[in-house]
């Protein structure tokens, strides 16, 4: 069995740079927050859990119709926030702005050809965004911390281009989620 997602990659090097004041932060509080390894930030597009290997070949030649279908995406990374929202944080995220138009175009196709396979959209609305970081079980996000992090909720930190999406294999690990690119869907 696999554990799968579709995800929009980003070099680390690059992010890790642009993101710096905001992981110096979440670097304060680590006794309250599990931060996501910079070579581990994506978009996730679609988390498709547990996966028969006959699916994740199927998987494989059915995303190949996105294949060379978009171009390039300019987008920026911009402003921290919180899901489900600031007083309940359990997720903290820096937000994607940009075409959210064809970004949601790409969202509804991937959906359209998992759909055929069987998996079903995520009920929540998708918010395209990099997870930086999650509560740890059984605590609440200080009140300094949520100060600290607010400061940079419009600040613009990166602007760079979505250019493929990628089916990822995931491995839970002691040391957190390792991630293997099963497949690129290339853009133009």
């Amino acid at each position: 069995m696999h554990r799968l997602f579709l995800a929009v990659p980003f070099q680390s090097d690059r992010i890790l740079k642009a993101l710096q004041p905001a992981i110096q932060v979440l670097d304060q509080y680590k006794n309250e927050l599990k931060p996501v390894k910079p070579s581990n930030f994506h978009i996730t597009v679609q988390f498709l859990g547990t996966v028969s290997t006959e699916k994740k070949m199927l998987l494989i030649q059915d995303l190949g119709i996105l294949e060379n279908v978009y171009s390039k995406i300019s987008i920026a990374v911009k402003g921290v926030g919180f899901f489900p929202h600031f007083n309940k944080a359990r997720i903290i995220w820096a937000g994607i702005d940009g075409n959210k138009l064809l970004i949601q175009k790409i969202y509804n196709d991937v959906l359209r050809v998992t759909e055929k396979l069987g998996y079903k959209p995520d009920k929540k609305s998708f918010i395209p965004h990099l997870t930086l970081a999650r509560v740890r079980n059984n605590k609440k996000l200080s009140e300094s911390c949520k100060k600290e992090l607010k400061i940079f909720a419009d600040s613009l930190f990166l602007e760079t281009h979505i250019s493929e999406i990628q089916l990822v294999e995931s491995y839970l690990e002691s040391k957190g989620p390792r991630y293997v690119v099963v497949k690129n869907i290339n853009f133009l």
